[in-house]
This record gives structure tokens, sequence and C-alpha cells, in this order.
């Protein structure tokens, strides 16, 4: 396992944790019933409003190449609000972990894990980084996932790094990241419209060639690596104006009525563009016997 403190991670970030708190909100005032009704709006028909590299992520990739036995041990890191846990216990009856060092995201993950009956006390508020963390579950997880994290450090082969060391042999990676790079629509869009939220990410890995080389480890054998959706209006960000905070709020209401006309047009092809698909993913696993570092 690399030898990086907290506070060598600390120096490594983009983002502060405040700016997770402000993001998680002061979830500790929202009455149970209120989220029991917003999970239930992510079920039923509600599933066809889902963004479509979402669900092609859940019904493609992870279908053709997740392969989990009931029980096995699932970590997010930074992990709030949970439903990607929840729904990968409902899915493949994994124990879900999460780890998360804003206190306001532990406590929504905590409240959500409540709602479905999930240990509470498998949300553990810690740094990902910290030296404790990492003896207590080193090589103790049967799938590792990150959303939307390693893009916010410099340093990303050393986070990656850590991600591994939970692995136990034989056990997945999934990480993926947003497509903000200067090919795809929505990084020239937040370079003239919201230039603080490309300053938050390490967009010269929103590549493919740079995305895989992170990936290209004798530890790790991939499975999927890659470009992924079609196309997410939802990508464009408010920023800070109202002009474009409007436009942003007409966009994500126009993307749920898009997304499924998207799975009549693309179905379950393969569908990758630099320039339109919004996010990209890596899916793999450690090779048994490997020494992981």
């Amino acid at each position: 396992m690399s030898g990086t403190t907290a506070e060598q991670g600390d120096a490594n970030r983009l983002t502060e944790r405040q700016d997770w708190d402000a993001v998680h909100g002061r979830v500790d005032q929202i009455p149970p019933h209120v989220l029991a009704k917003a999970q239930a709006r992510r079920s039923g028909w509600h599933e066809l409003l889902r963004p479509y590299h979402e669900e092609f992520l859940w019904n493609v990739i992870l279908e053709r190449h997740l392969h989990l036995a009931a029980g096995a041990r699932a970590l997010e890191v930074g992990s709030a609000p949970g439903h990607f846990l929840v729904r990968l216990n409902k899915t493949y009856g994994v124990e879900p972990y999460g780890v998360e060092y804003s206190l306001p995201g532990v406590k929504r993950n905590r409240q959500l894990f409540a709602l479905h009956k999930l240990p509470v006390e498998n949300v553990v508020h810690a740094d990902f980084f910290s030296p404790e963390f990492h003896a207590r579950y080193a090589a103790s997880f049967d799938l590792v996932v990150s959303r939307g994290f390693i893009e916010h450090f410099k340093d990303v082969p050393d986070v990656l790094a850590k991600h591994v060391a939970l692995l136990r042999p034989g056990g997945y990676l999934l990480v993926t990241i947003p497509n903000l790079g200067v090919r795809s629509v929505y990084g020239q869009y937040s370079r003239y419209f919201d230039r603080p939220r490309l300053d938050r990410h390490n967009t010269a890995i929103m590549a493919q060639p740079a995305f895989a080389e992170l990936f290209a480890r004798p530890e790790l054998s991939p499975l999927y690596c890659g470009y992924y959706g079609a196309f997410d209006l939802g990508m464009l960000s408010a920023g800070t104006r109202l002009a474009t905070y409007l436009f942003f709020a007409a966009c994500v209401r126009l993307q749920r009525i898009l997304n499924p006309l998207l799975w009549l047009l693309c179905g379950t092809r393969r569908t990758k563009s630099a320039w339109l698909s919004p996010g990209l993913v890596y899916l793999g696993k450690a090779r048994r016997g490997e020494k992981r570092v």
C-alpha cells in the first residue's frame, strides 16, 4: 500500500471538505417519510426516466461483467447519499459499506441505510486516505466502487492504488468519472459558463487514452473501459448566473423525457463518444496472487 497520509491527501485534493458538506446539506432535518417518498420515485415506471447512461451501466456493463455472490462485501468511496449501494444490495445481495468524510454526507447515507434496514454502522465516517482506515480494511472487499471521486485529485495513480489495496484477490474495481474533457460538449460548455467547475476536476484524465492508462496496472485485469452513454443535458451544470441556472433546470426536465427515447434508439448497443458521452467507466478484476501496492 502506498504511504500517503491524510495530510498528503489534502494537498492532493482539488476540492475542500466544505464543498461536499454544502452538496449533502443539512439532512438531519429531513423527515423519514420524505426520504421514503423520494426512494419510491426511484422505482416502478420512474426507472424509464432515469439517466440513460446510468441504466446502461447497470443493465449492460454490470449485468454482463459483474458476478458477485450473495453476501459479498462492497465498498463505495465517497458513498453519500447511498443510492448506489442500496441498489447493489437489492440487485446482488451484497453487504454494502461506504466511506465518507463529509458529516452531512454520512448522516444522509445512514438515513437511507436505516430506511432500507441496512446496517448504518457500515457507513464509515473517515478520510479515505487515513492510514487507520486502510489498516482496518486492507484487502477486505469483493467490490470497490468510486463514482465521481478520482477526478477531484491531482495524483490519480496514488488514489487508485488505495482503491486496489482494499480489494480481495479476484475482487472487482468499478470507477466512473464525468466527461468534461476538452473534446466533450460538456467541457466546452463549462469553459464558457461555469469555469470554476473545471477547476475542481482533473480534466487531463477525461479522455479515453489517458483514462485507460490509469488502469494499466499489473495487478488489474480490465473487463470494460471507455466512454459510456449517449448524451445527458443534465451534465451541462447550473453555474452561478440566473440565466444558466434556468437553462440547466430546463435541460434536466427535458432529459427525463429523452431518456426513454434513448433506450428505444440505442438500447443495449455500446454507445461511446468523446463528444457526447457523459462519462467514462472502468470495470476490472484484481488478479489473484498479484502483489498489490
